[in-house]
């Protein structure tokens, strides 16, 4: 689990959008669950769409720009994916420069999870680093 980008130069204020992509590395995925934090005071996540790769809605999209929380869940059945895709979109707006602030699960063993038939099959993700002329923000994910 990553975002498309490691690192982006933004200005404050500015909207970028990026994607969570899964890369199964061949392990069958059926389902994804991501419960993510952040510091509201430098991020404010505008708007979260899930893509058609897992088109059932497990869990409704929330986000929660006081307390610093974005969570959904998605899945597909009867068939799995095996191949790298992209289950979200996350629209952000950097809201203050900063040394660094982060996007992280709530709780990587039972809330932030990439599942198949077998189980999980989450071994490792990554985030990426907005940055500013004068400082940057860090979105790490998740690394088991």
């Amino acid at each position: 689990m990553s975002f498309n980008a490691e690192q982006m130069v933004i200005a404050v204020g500015e909207v970028v959008s990026l994607t969570l992509d899964i890369d199964p590395q061949g392990q069958p995925v059926n389902g994804v669950m991501a419960h993510l934090s952040f510091d509201p005071d430098v991020v404010e996540v505008l708007d979260v769409t899930l893509t058609d790769h897992l088109p059932l809605v497990l869990a409704k999209t929330l986000i929660d720009n006081q307390k610093g929380e974005v969570s959904f869940a998605a899945g597909i059945l009867g068939q799995t994916i095996t191949e790298e895709f992209s289950v979200a979109a996350l629209a952000l707006k950097l809201k203050a420069g900063t040394l660094g602030t982060s996007i992280t699960p709530a709780d990587i063993f039972t809330t932030t999870d990439v599942s198949g038939p077998q189980g999980s099959v989450l071994a490792e993700a990554t985030g990426t680093s907005l940055k500013t002329e004068t400082s940057s923000v860090y979105l790490p994910i998740v690394m088991r």
